[in-house]
């Protein structure tokens, strides 16, 4: 979440440049042999990760964002939370009345999904028209569960304070314990064909990225040209609040889940909810599933130019 600055004219004042970190531990899934009965991470284990890494990294890597999904489902976003722990952190009650109207986008740093990352914590929102009373706020955006995919806002509901106008660079690191990190194979030829070319998937992260960022763009500047009203658009038209970053955390190797096995939870009181309480890196990152996170978690980085609303 570090603007690393701003940028003069010609670019205008209100043009920064934004890097956006997102840790993403992987959560192993239910099943196996014997059976695995996890029901993902709990919100208070979720947020101790989360403030532990925040708070004891270098700036340039400390986490803005912690993602927690179900392992082998980062292609689609599949929670690695317990349908308690996401209720507390993202289901808003603004009315007090026992029924959440809408839904946040992140909690102080707990990101509710990678499909929708913002820039920096605050910098976006659902707006105005997404609330119980809208066809897009159901039960695909509340009372997620455990290893249940999850389903996007749509980008015509939000609105915030800071818009992607461009992509710089992506990159990743697996941590993989306590004293060892991994630069992951976003960019390598591991897998090439024949003709030696890398395959697209791996080499196009940025650009990828930056097409997305264009529809998004397009799209909500025409919904609002073709009439706000009838759109239920928020905002002025032309903003791309949030990118998703599935694809990115899908081609490293944790994301893939072929060589991750992920972090086990079984239930709240075994041992990675319990590692969570201690306050030193090398408790939390430990190398095995029973001392921490090592091996199961990986950090995306994003640097982007980003205009403020």
């Amino acid at each position: 979440m570090a603007s690393i600055g701003g940028m003069d004219l010609p670019y205008g004042s209100q043009t920064q440049i934004v890097r956006t970190n997102v840790l993403c531990v992987a959560v192993k899934a239910n099943g196996g042999s014997p059976a695995d009965p996890n029901v993902g991470v709990s919100v208070g284990a979720a947020r101790a990760v989360h403030n532990t890494l925040a708070q004891s990294l270098p700036k340039s890597i400390a986490p803005d964002f912690t993602c927690f999904f179900e392992a082998g489902g980062a292609a689609t976003g599949d929670s690695g939370l317990t349908a308690a722990a996401y209720t507390a952190a993202f289901e808003q009650d603004p009315d007090n009345d026992g029924t959440a109207e809408s839904v946040s986008l992140e909690d102080h740093g707990l990101l509710r999904s990678i499909l929708q990352v913002p820039a920096m914590s605050g910098s976006a929102r659902p707006g105005a028209t997404f609330t119980s009373g809208s066809a897009v706020y159901d039960t695909a955006t509340t009372a997620l569960a455990f290893g249940s995919a999850a389903t996007a806002l749509g980008q015509e509901d939000l609105e915030g304070s800071m818009a992607f106008e461009s992509i710089l660079s992506v990159g990743a690191t697996t941590l993989t314990s306590a004293s060892a990190a991994t630069q992951d194979v976003l960019f390598t030829e591991a897998d090439s064909p024949a003709d030696g070319l890398t395959d697209r998937a791996e080499i196009s992260g940025a650009s990828d990225l930056q097409s997305q960022i264009m529809e998004t763009t397009y799209e909500d500047f025409v919904g609002n040209y073709a009439g706000a009203s009838a759109s239920g658009f928020n905002t002025g038209g032309g903003n791309a609040y949030t990118l998703n970053l599935a694809s990115v955390l899908a081609n490293t190797d944790v994301g893939a889940g072929a060589s991750t096995t992920g972090v086990t939870t079984a239930t709240a009181t075994t041992e990675f909810n319990a590692t969570t309480s201690a306050t030193t890196l090398d408790t939390l990152l430990g190398t095995t599933v029973t001392s921490g996170i090592g091996g199961n978690a990986v950090i995306l980085s994003v640097t982007s130019i980003c205009r403020k609303i």
